[in-house]
């Protein structure tokens, strides 16, 4: 276990296992290559970075939550940013505020996110999501399949190409604004699509 009030990490090692570090500037957990079962929390700095994170939390108020180069079943929670910010995120979730996304990721597969004011995942490639946004997009991608995203007032799902997915929009927004649709369906009106398959 870490511990700081300062500008240092919390708890700061190359491989962290079922750890814990708190900081109030800087990072809570920082694993230099990987860290596992750990919990990272601070206040202004990140909550837990790692290269490799497997079934961490990392929260924080001010900075990301979670970041990792590769996340596995982990949770990033951030109250004023991006919950959390991988290159590979499976089965994660991310809950992201003051216009932050909730999951920034090039790949997501079987994750969850949610933001306040902006996209509540963003993507290059989305499988099996589910994401939520108030105002932004639930789930914003290049692709995504087999996705469901919500919005109370922009689009359930902003994406170049969807394929069997949901979106969904609650005070009149766009359910999709894509450009090629497959096999979808949703609430709302769909923007800008070339192509919509049954």
């Amino acid at each position: 276990m870490g511990y700081t009030t300062g500008s240092s990490d919390g708890l700061y090692v190359s491989t962290a296992e079922n750890c814990y570090g708190v900081s109030s500037t800087g990072t809570g957990v920082f694993a230099i290559y990987s860290a596992l079962n750990c919990y990272g929390a601070s206040t202004s700095g990140n909550g837990l970075v790692a290269v490799n994170a497997g079934t961490c939390y990392g929260i924080s108020s001010s900075a990301y939550g979670l970041m990792a180069v590769n996340a596995e079943n982990c949770e990033g929670v951030a109250s004023t940013s991006l919950g959390l910010y991988t290159t590979t995120a499976n089965n994660c979730y991310g809950s992201g505020g003051g216009g932050y996304e909730g999951l920034l990721a090039d790949a997501a597969f079987g994750c969850y996110g949610i933001s306040d004011s902006y996209y509540g995942i963003n993507a290059t490639l989305a499988g099996n999501c589910y994401g939520v946004s108030t105002s932004g997009a639930g789930i914003n991608a290049q692709n995504a399949y087999c996705c469901f995203g919500q919005s109370t007032s922009g689009y359930g799902i902003r994406v170049g190409v969807a394929a069997f997915s949901y979106a969904d929009t609650t005070m009149g927004g766009g359910g999709f604004n894509s450009i090629i649709l497959i096999g979808c369906q949703g609430t709302g009106y769909v923007y800008n699509y070339k192509y919509l398959m049954p």
